[in-house]
């Protein structure tokens, strides 16, 4: 079972030895803070946006498409698309649908990493097991030991 986090981050917890999740014990020593001093010293006059309005409060923010809607393209646009597809016919031109994304993601051939990710090495100077890509980058020939 797994154990809550307090998000109290106070002494007593940090201390007692219940909190032995090292995140917050590290957050703590790096920042030298924990947060319930970090929301007080940014409340009120403290804050860099206290009495200042948002230029775009109450705005709805604009999409890319009605910002681009009715402006014209550069002279060439499109034609090195187009060069590149002459001659190659589309799906619906050769009757095909498009593959359901899902089914393309399970496919085996494209997925080639992932069995690269489990297959495990032994480096034959250091005696290390790791993964295809870490060993052929790290060790037998490029082993630090050899």
């Amino acid at each position: 079972m797994k154990k809550k986090l307090n998000l109290d981050f106070d002494d007593e917890y940090l201390e007692s030895g219940i909190g032995t999740d090292r995140s917050i014990k590290q957050v703590t020593a790096l920042t030298g803070r924990k947060r319930p001093d970090q929301s007080e010293r940014m409340q009120g006059e403290n804050n860099p946006m206290y009495g200042i309005e948002h230029p775009n409060k109450g705005k709805s923010m604009p999409q890319i498409s009605e910002k681009t809607r009715g402006k014209k393209k550069p002279a060439g646009f499109g034609e090195k698309i187009s060069k590149a597809r002459k001659g190659k016919p589309n799906l619906a031109a050769l009757g095909k649908e498009r593959p359901d994304h899902a089914e393309l993601m399970r496919d085996p051939k494209r997925n080639k990493g992932a069995k690269a990710m489990k297959e495990q090495h032994t480096c034959r100077h250091c005696g290390k097991t790791t993964n295809l890509p870490n060993y052929t980058r790290w060790h037998g020939d490029n082993c630090k030991h050899k």
